[in-house]
This record gives structure tokens, C-alpha cells and sequence, in this order.
């Protein structure tokens, strides 16, 4: 999957659905269900928290690949060397797939290790000097079944200011299962062979802390946000953008097969004309403790220049016949030119053909200032208070026209945004079927989307949207988020 592909979806999460419950499932993960989200009217910060789980053994995969399966004494295949009358020994450890257990930002972990040890001791020394053969000895060779011990750790992990990832990895417990017993020697070699084992664990263990902070975690991060900001095409609708500002994980927590956490998101949703190549996102703040809220409080808008309006306009209005009465009265726009005032009344030129009973014509230039309202049932512009100008006054007397029947008749059209809104929510959610990412199952999708509020003004309009769906998800592939 690539990376913009996740973002994708990354973004169609966080944008149209959040305040998620969780479902039992006994499967290998958890099912996280999202209900609906409500989009608030004014453009305020976003807040949406988002309960989430991952497959734990497709973790578990990855954690497997960074800690080696075998462990040896740092001389090998030499023995190690030791004082005199000392034992010196050689050993060979394999062990078994590892089990995570997650408490906040602490995985714990804990499996088998098992091993073979063989070694040699001088019974006699002169001087620091052996002067007798050395005596071998062995545990779990040949014949003899491996010995075991059961290793458990921990991982404590985190992310700093520069989003670099940090562990500190220790061992806990090494608890020797099968004893190494050699009866000859006066030597605890069970003792020694732990002792042995943690040296060698505690070095595999730093080169894995190691090996994770060559993670590029904010080069990742960046490229996320970035995307996200620049934002996204939804058909020819305008592209949704998303300026990521903080991101809270709290209550991580395994359970059954699962790896669940809650995620907190703040940030600031914006829905425009064309996406903004090239921007850099700055970095959202990362907390590891509770979101500021429970549930979610999303806000989605719009806003358009008036250069950007009479583009959008030319596109779905011009060169429609319009109805305005029911005796095959019409208006059909052939140019406009839009543009507003502080006071929130729109000027339009317009260039026109019109059917009014007897009356009609063709190419007749008019001109009018107006109220801009949205009429939310309707999902729909209207148009009202119309204030037409001195040469459009002057056409209308030598027509024969009434200036409060002609400003009837244009009030009457509406231009309507509910068929778009069918659309919307086809396109998105056929989108988000078909681009759903690899180890991934995403149940549910939007169900409406609706316009709640319009305003012109002298910069252009801004609306305000309100969504609503549902929508399950899973991640069974902890890897192909990476």
C-alpha cells in the first residue's frame, strides 16, 4: 500500500466519522465500530477521538524481526576464557516466538529459551597456571533435550520532541526451567549459565533499542501531514484538507488478540477549491495521555473567492434553462459575473436569455445586487431582495415587465445542492471500497452529506457541511502501516 493510499484513508476517518465503540470479536483482532459524527457549524478546531486495535501478532511479527533467535557467548565458537579453577564455557541459545502483553507504554514480553552448554575446568592451578587436563562438561548436547529458561522483558517505548522513536529494553526474569546438573564439579552451573544469559540477552536487547531509533519516525510523520494538509480531491467537488495539530494515545492495552488504544485528534478541516501543492504541514504535538474530551466535535468548512465562485458557477448554472413560472417560463444565464459587499449582499451581471408569456429574449445584459440565503430543507441558494439597476429598471418599463412580478419569478429559482449530495456520498463510499488497503476491512460509509449554512461576503462565500455515516474497521497487517 502506498503511503498516499493511507493517507487516504487516514483522512476519510478522521474527517467523516469519529467516537468509536468497541466490539468483542473472536478473531485475531478487534473490530472498532464509529457511529454517526456531527459537523459543527462554524470553522473552530476539530476534536475526535477514535478508539483503534491492531492484530498483536502481526505486531509481534515485527517486534520477531527486530530481537534475534539465536544468542551466543560473545567468543563463540571459542570457549570463554576465565581464571584459573574457573569454568570456561561456550553456549548456544535459541529461542521461541515472542508474546506481547502492552500496559500503557510498556510492552511486556515472555517466551522459552532454549540452550546448550558445554565447558571446561582446570581441577588443579600453580601460579594462575592450569598443570592438570581440563575436565569437560555439558548441558543439552548430543543426546541430552536442550535445557530451558523462561526470559521475560519489557520494551519502554515513546516518542520525543523530534518524533524519534526511543526504547529502553531490560529482562525482568530468567527463570531456569530444566537445571544444568554436574555432579563432579562443585560449580553451580545452572547459576552460571543465567548469569551467562543475561549478559548476553542485555546486548541484544541495546542493539535492538538500537536498531529502533534508526526508525525514521518524523520523515513518515511529515510526509502524512503534508498530504493530509495539501489535501485531497473528492470528484469535482473540491479537495478536503487537514492541518493536524495534536494527537493524544492513551489507554493502550491488550486484550484477547488485540493491541487497543484510544486516539485523540485535534485539527482544523478545511474544504477547498483546488489542493495546495507543494505546502509543508507543520508537525502536530504528540501526547501520550487522555484526549481532552470524550466523543467528538468535528468542524468542516468551506469558503470560496468570488474568482473561485464564478468558476464553480460557470461550471453547473450557465446555459440551463431555469423555470420560473408554470406557463414554460424560463431563464437561462449565458455569462455572470459575481462578486459581494461587507453587508453580505451579492451584485450580479449577468447575461441572459428569458421567456416570460409573450415576452422573450435573447442576450439581455442585467444587473442586481441581492440577498444570498440557504435554505436548508431545500438544501438549495436562493436568491432574494433583489435590487436591479437603473439601465435593467429602464428594460423591464419598455417591456411591459412589473418590477415586483419580474423579482417574483427570479426568487423562484433555486439552486439546488441535494443531487450533489447523492452523488457525494456514492463516490465516496465507492472510493472507499475500492481503495481499501491491504490488511484492512472497512465496514459501513457515509450515509448524508448536507450543506447546514452559506454566507457571502465581500472576500466570497463559506459554508458550512454536516456528515453522517458509520463505519467499522480492522487492521490485521501491523506492517503495512509503516
Amino acid at each position: 500500500m502506498t503511503s498516499r493510499n493511507l493517507c487516504f484513508h487516514f483522512l476519510l476517518i478522521i474527517s467523516l466519522w469519529g467516537c468509536a465503540k468497541q466490539k468483542s470479536s473472536t478473531e485475531t483482532f478487534q473490530e472498532v465500530g464509529i457511529p454517526s459524527i456531527y459537523l459543527a457549524e462554524t470553522a473552530t478546531q476539530s476534536e475526535i477521538t477514535i478508539p483503534i486495535a491492531l492484530s498483536l501478532k502481526s505486531i509481534e511479527s515485527e517486534v520477531n524481526h527486530s530481537i534475534p533467535w539465536m544468542f551466543q557467548n560473545i567468543e563463540w565458537p571459542q570457549f570463554s576464557s576465565a581464571p584459573c579453577q574457573q569454568p570456561e564455557i561456550r553456549y548456544q541459545v535459541q529461542r521461541d516466538s515472542i508474546h506481547l502483553r502492552a500496559e500503557g507504554t510498556t510492552m511486556y514480553f515472555e517466551m522459552d529459551l532454549l540452550y546448550s552448554i558445554e565447558g571446561q575446568i582446570c581441577a588443579t592451578c600453580w601460579d594462575a597456571k592450569c598443570i592438570t587436563p581440563k575436565i569437560p562438561f555439558s548441558c543439552g548436547l548430543a543426546s541430552e533435550s536442550k535445557r530451558k529458561i523462561h526470559w521475560v522483558g519489557k520494551i519502554m517505548w515513546g516518542l520525543d520532541q523530534q518524533y524519534q522513536l526511543r526504547t529502553v529494553s531490560e529482562t525482568i526474569q530468567l527463570v531456569p526451567l530444566d537445571p544444568c546438573e554436574v555432579t563432579f564439579l562443585k560449580i553451580n552451573v545452572t547459576d552460571l549459565v543465567v548469569s551467562e544469559m543475561n549478559k548476553a540477552l542485555k546486548s541484544a536487547l541495546k542493539e535492538a533499542d538500537q536498531a529502533a531509533s534508526q526508525w525514521e519516525a518524523k520523515k513518515m510523520v511529515q510526509n502524512w501531514c503534508d498530504q493530509l494538509y495539501q489535501g485531497f480531491s473528492i470528484a469535482d467537488y473540491g479537495v478536503l484538507s487537514a492541518q493536524m495539530e495534536k494527537v493524544y494515545i492513551h489507554n493502550i492495552q491488550t486484550q484477547q488478540d488485540s493491541l487497543l488504544a484510544v486516539l485523540g485528534l485535534e485539527t482544523i478541516l478545511k474544504w477547498m477549491p483546488m489542493a495546495q501543492e507543494n505546502a509543508r504541514a507543520p508537525l502536530p504535538k504528540v501526547f501520550f495521555e487522555s484526549p481532552p474530551r470524550n466523543g467528538f466535535q468535528i468542524a468542516l468548512y468551506a469558503q470560496w473567492t468570488w474568482k473561485q465562485i464564478n468558476q464553480l458557477f460557470a461550471k453547473n448554472i450557465l446555459h440551463r434553462n431555469w423555470p420560473i413560472d408554470e406557463n414554460g417560463g424560463y431563464v437561462m444565464i449565458r455569462e455572470a459575473q459575481l462578486k459581494g459587499d461587507k453587508e453580505g449582499r451579492m451584485t450580479a451581471e449577468w447575461v441572459v436569455d428569458f421567456q416570460k408569456g409573450k415576452i422573450k429574449r435573447r442576450n439581455v445584459k442585467v444587473t442586481a445586487s441581492m440577498e444570498v440565503r440557504w435554505d436548508e430543507s431545500a438544501q438549495a441558494i436562493q436568491l432574494l431582495n433583489f435590487d436591479w439597476d437603473v439601465n435593467t429598471r429602464h428594460l423591464l418599463l419598455k417591456w411591459g415587465i412589473k418590477a415586483e412580478t419580474w423579482n417574483q419569478d427570479w426568487q423562484k429559482l433555486q439552486f439546488s445542492l441535494a443531487p450533489y449530495h447523492t452523488k457525494a456520498v456514492v463516490w465516496i463510499n465507492d472510493l472507499l471500497k475500492d481503495n481499501t488497503p491491504t490488511g484492512w476491512k472497512i465496514e459501513g460509509g457515509v450515509d448524508d452529506v448536507k450543506v447546514e449554512n452559506l454566507k457571502a461576503h465581500s472576500e466570497g462565500i463559506t459554508i458550512d457541511f454536516r456528515a453522517i455515516g458509520s463505519v467499522q474497521v480492522k487492521v490485521s497487517d501491523w506492517k503495512r502501516l509503516h
